[in-house]
């Protein structure tokens, strides 16, 4: 073998892919790569190949595993993804929303406790002029029928009056003194008393009184009173003094009536503004209350027209409900009379003075006949004026 034969090898022989060549005669075979000696490993170092050392003694487990968030916080200065927006958009959102109820709360309560302020003043004002109307109403004359401790009844007077002092007597006792009214209770003290003849002052321990009002009205008193030193009590049932009279008057007012037809006469459709116009005795004969007034008063109604011949104009009513007028026969001084009112609906009532008769201590009273009610209280109001105004001479 030459220099060129040593310094350039043989191309190698074909042979089976993936295999060594078979070698030449003559020549050490080859070392196969798996069966080369590895170098020995370094003082304190481990074969590249070895398996890992097994540790002797007790045997310390691994470390947790630590887990590695996968979202990367986003860095200062760069702009915050879309989930963090809407959640501070959420966030702002609730805040509001908390902070418009808790807002609108006091709002509400606020408002309720005006509420509540504004109805307890009206309340109080009502009571205040509630207890107004009554200190007016008990101010004043009543006539009153008393119940004695002594089981006796008589009749006497309570007044009232509005510098808060009062008189009371009837036959068996008299007292007057000062009055204050709260509520349905009266604190009464005397200070003059009398049994019917002698007066005296009485002092306050025994002119003590405590009223208690059962009931009141405009026209009507229940009134209970106490003495306090002696327990005496008495109970007094009171009409105002202008019911009492109305009452008496109404009383008075039916002895003398005669009550002919109770049913009223009828006109028809009456406009009463033009009937105001006319005197009594020239409308009572027209062609729309003639055959009324007959039926109405039969035979008498010739005497009525007598009764009215001499009077002023028809006067209208001022609720413009009816129209009345009144007049007299020639030269009879106003005993010979007599009145009539028709209403909006053309209802008729009539007024005829009946006679005169001689009452005590030679006074004259008017009868009257009555036409188109059965009772006093049916009569329009100024018949019932002009019966009380013309009943004595």
């Amino acid at each position: 073998m030459n220099e060129n034969d040593k310094s350039t090898p043989p191309p190698p022989l074909a042979g089976a892919a993936g295999k060594m060549p078979p070698p030449l005669p003559g020549s050490i075979p080859p070392i196969p790569p798996s069966a080369k000696v590895q170098p020995p490993p370094l003082p304190g170092t481990t074969a590249p190949n070895a398996p890992p050392p097994v540790p002797s003694g007790p045997q310390i487990p691994p470390p947790p595993a630590v887990k590695i968030p996968m979202s990367i916080p986003t860095p200062a200065g760069k702009p915050q993804s879309n989930s963090s927006i809407k959640i501070v958009l959420i966030v702002f959102v609730a805040f509001a929303i908390v902070a418009a109820s808790v807002a609108g709360y006091f709002v509400w309560e606020k408002k309720k406790r005006t509420e509540v302020d504004e109805k307890a003043r009206i309340e109080h004002e009502l009571a205040l002029q509630k207890e107004r109307e009554e200190q007016a109403l008990i101010v004043g004359t009543w006539n009153c029928q008393t119940q004695n401790p002594n089981g006796s009844t008589t009749q006497g007077t309570f007044t009232f009056n509005n510098d808060g002092s009062f008189e009371s007597y009837d036959s068996e006792a008299y007292f007057s003194g000062a009055y204050e009214k709260n509520g349905n209770k009266i604190a009464m003290v005397a200070k003059k008393a009398s049994n019917g003849s002698i007066t005296v002052t009485v002092d306050a321990a025994h002119g003590e009184m405590d009223g208690m009002i059962v009931s009141l009205s405009e026209s009507k008193l229940q009134l209970e009173t106490i003495i306090r030193k002696s327990g005496n009590k008495r109970s007094s049932t009171c009409l105002s003094e202008k019911k009492a009279l109305s009452e008496l008057r109404e009383k008075e007012a039916s002895s003398d009536l005669s009550f002919m037809n109770p049913t009223p006469g009828s006109v028809g459709a009456v406009n009463l503004a033009e009937i105001a116009k006319e005197y009594p005795s020239t409308l009572a004969q027209s062609a729309q209350f003639d055959q009324p007034f007959r039926l109405l008063m039969g035979k008498d109604f010739e005497e009525f027209l007598d009764n009215i011949t001499v009077g002023s104009s028809m006067v209208m009513d001022k609720d413009g409900k009816r129209a009345c007028g009144h007049g007299m026969a020639p030269h009879s001084a106003g005993y010979m009379a007599g009145a009539y009112c028709v209403d909006q609906e053309g209802h008729l009532y009539a007024v005829l003075v009946d006679k005169t008769v001689l009452v005590d201590k030679g006074a004259k009273q008017k009868l009257f006949r009555i036409y188109g009610a059965s009772a006093y209280e049916q009569l329009p109001i100024r018949l019932r004026e002009y019966i009380t105004e013309n009943r004595y001479h």
